[in-house]
C-alpha cells in the first residue's frame, strides 16, 4: 500500500499551491542555507522575505525549524537564518520556506498544524494485514522493539516501487545472525500454520541466503518445516500449512535468519495461529481502530498470484477484549489457510517529516490547502490559491471514503464498527 510522507505534503503545498518555495542546500553550515539556482540572481528571493518560516524537509537535519534572519543575497543565493540549525546542513538537504504570516507551527496560520487538521477530516485510513500471534508480523510499526537480535542488525524499509512491501531487513554480523519474536505460548500437539514471505535485500548479494525457524523454546529445538529457505531477490512465500508441536512443547520463537555473515534478507507479513482455533487476537496498535472489514482466506503459496482479489471471505465478528483490543471470532478453525482482514482505523497525526499516511499527499494538500487560506482568501495575494484549493479538495474526502468502502465488483465492503 503506498504511503506519503509528511515531508511530501509540504512540498506539494509549496508547489502546486504557491503557498512556499522548495530548495537544496548547497552550503554545510549551521547558521544559513545557499540554494544560488533557485534563489540567486535578479528575482529569486521574490516573495521572500526576512521572518519567513523554513522546514528542512530532507538530509542529516531533516526537522529542523528556523526563520531566515535575511533574505537569500543577490550573487549566491545564500540565506542566514535564526536560530541557528542543530548542526551543520548536509549539503544535499532539501528545505521549504513558508513566507510571512505563515508559520510551521502555531500562530494560527501553523503549516503542519493544517496538515493534521485535514488529516482529521478523512475520517479513517484501511489496511490489509494478517492475523499472526507474532507482535509486529505485519511490519506496519516503524521500529524494530518487537524484535529481538541475535548475531544481526535491525532495520525496517519501507515499501518500494515496483514490487517489494514493508519489511525487517535483518543482516547477519556472524553466521546464522537472526532477529526472534517473543516467546508465543503454544498448545502441545495441536498443529501451527506458520508463513512469511522473504527475499534477498537489494544491498545484498546473489549468494545470500535466508531461513524461517519455528524454535521450540521449551526444548531448545528448532521444529521441522516444509519450507524454509530463501534464495531470490523476489518476493517468496514459505507456506508451512500444519507445522507438528511436539508433545512437551509450550513456548514457541519465530526467528528470521540470516545464513552467513554479512548476508541481508528482507522478511515480511510473518504469520503464526493454531489451526484449531476459531478465535485470534487483533493486534492493539498506536492509533485507535474504528472498524473490521472483511476477512478473508487463501490458500495461494505464489506471492505474485496471492491478491485480495483471488481470497475467500469468512463470517467473523469482532468481539472487545480490552480497552482498544479486539478477539476475531470465525465461522470455525480454517487450518491450513492464511488469513487476512480490512482494517480501518483513524489517521495518526504527522509530526516528523518523515511519518507517513496512505491519504494521498495529493489531496491532503488540497483540504489543508483550504483550510490554511480559508482566513486570508479575501486578500488578493492568496485569493487565486484559496479558489484552486477549494476546487481540488471540494469532494476529495468522499471520493476517500467511497473508495475505502468498495471492494472487488463494486460491491460495498462490510463495515463492522468497534464500539463497547
Amino acid at each position: 500500500m503506498s504511503t506519503f510522507t509528511l515531508a511530501t505534503v509540504y512540498q506539494i503545498l509549496a508547489r502546486e499551491y504557491l503557498l512556499g518555495y522548495s530548495g537544496t542546500n548547497t552550503g554545510a553550515v549551521a547558521t544559513s542555507l545557499t540554494d544560488d539556482s533557485d534563489f540567486g540572481g535578479y528575482g529569486g528571493s521574490r516573495g521572500i522575505e526576512a521572518g519567513s518560516a523554513i522546514i528542512i524537509d530532507g538530509g542529516t537535519r531533516a526537522g529542523d525549524i528556523v526563520r531566515l534572519s535575511a533574505i537569500p543575497k543577490l550573487n549566491t543565493g545564500l540565506a542566514t537564518v535564526d536560530p541557528s540549525f542543530g548542526a551543520a546542513l548536509d549539503s544535499t538537504s532539501t528545505f521549504t520556506i513558508f513566507p510571512y504570516p505563515l508559520r510551521i507551527t502555531g500562530g494560527g496560520h501553523g503549516v503542519r498544524d493544517a496538515i493534521n487538521e485535514a488529516l482529521a477530516k478523512f475520517m479513517f485510513e484501511k489496511r490489509i494485514v494478517p492475523v499472526t500471534l507474532a507482535a509486529d508480523g505485519d511490519m506496519l510499526s516503524a521500529a524494530t522493539s518487537s524484535w529481538t537480535t541475535s548475531n544481526s542488525t535491525l532495520a525496517k524499509i519501507v515499501a518500494t516501487f515496483p514490487t517489494l512491501p514493508r519489511a525487517l531487513e535483518v543482516t547477519a554480523t556472524a553466521a546464522s545472525g537472526y532477529a526472534r519474536t517473543a516467546s508465543i505460548p503454544v498448545k502441545a500437539t495441536e498443529p501451527h500454520y506458520l508463513e512469511a514471505t522473504g527475499w534477498i535485500d537489494v544491498d545484498g548479494n546473489t549468494a545470500d541466503l535466508g531461513t524461517l525457524i519455528l524454535f521450540d523454546v521449551t526444548n531448545s529445538a528448532a521444529l521441522t518445516l516444509s519450507e524454509s529457505a530463501i534464495s531470490q531477490f523476489h518476493p517468496t512465500l514459505l507456506v508451512n500449512p500444519s507445522v507438528s508441536i511436539t508433545s512437551t512443547c509450550k513456548l514457541a520463537q519465530v526467528r528470521l535468519q540470516s545464513d552467513a555473515n554479512t548476508d541481508i534478507i528482507a522478511w515480511t507479513d510473518v504469520i503464526l495461529r493454531s489451526n484449531t482455533a476459531a478465535r485470534h487476537r487483533i493486534q492493539n496498535r498506536d492509533v485507535r481502530l474504528t472498524a473490521i472489514g472483511q476477512v478473508r482466506w487463501t490458500t495461494e503459496d505464489t506471492w505474485e498470484r496471492r491478491t485480495w482479489d483471488e481470497m475467500h471471505e469468512l463470517d467473523a465478528t469482532p468481539v472487545k477484549v480490552d480497552q482498544n483490543m479486539w478477539d476475531l471470532h470465525l465461522d470455525g478453525p480454517h487450518a491450513g489457510q492464511a488469513l487476512f482482514y480490512e482494517e480501518f482505523y483513524e489517521p495518526a497525526s504527522l509530526t516528523a517529516v518523515t511519518d507517513t499516511t496512505t491519504i494521498d499527499a495529493e489531496e491532503l494538500a488540497a483540504v489543508a490547502a483550504e483550510i490554511l487560506l480559508g482566513p486570508m482568501r479575501s486578500e488578493r495575494r492568496w485569493a487565486l490559491q484559496y479558489d484552486k484549493a477549494a476546487h481540488a479538495a471540494a469532494g476529495a474526502i468522499d471520493r476517500h471514503v467511497t473508495q475505502n468502502q468498495t471492494v472487488i465488483h463494486r460491491q460495498p465492503a462490510r463495515r463492522l464498527p468497534l464500539s463497547v
